[in-house]
C-alpha cells in the first residue's frame, strides 16, 4: 500500500487568513509572495487534517477524491485557481 500525501489548495476561496499554516504541526504549510498557502514540505505531512479541518474558507482539500467530487458536483471546474502537490511514498 503507498503513503500517498495530497494536499490542494483552491487560491480562488482562500482569504489569506493563514490558519493553516498556524494550525499545521508540521510546518508543512507556507505562503507565496501574493500571501497564498502552498505545500513547502508536504514529505512533513502527518496528514492529520487539521488544516483541511479548520480553513474557514474551506478551501483545503486532502484527499484527491475529494478534488474529483467537486468538478464532478460542479463546485470547482477547469478554471478555479488550484495548486495541488502530490507525492507517492
Amino acid at each position: 500500500m503507498t503513503n500517498e500525501k495530497y494536499l490542494c489548495f483552491n487560491l480562488s476561496w482562500c482569504k489569506r487568513c493563514r490558519l493553516c499554516a498556524y494550525i499545521c504541526p508540521k510546518n508543512v504549510i507556507d505562503f507565496d509572495e501574493k500571501g497564498f498557502p502552498y505545500a513547502a514540505r508536504l514529505n512533513d505531512c502527518i496528514q492529520c487534517g487539521q488544516c483541511v479541518t479548520y480553513c474557514p474558507d474551506f478551501a483545503i482539500i486532502g484527499v484527491k477524491e475529494e478534488k474529483e467530487k467537486l468538478i464532478l458536483n460542479r463546485y470547482i471546474d477547469e478554471n478555479t485557481n488550484i495548486r495541488e502537490v502530490e507525492i507517492n511514498a
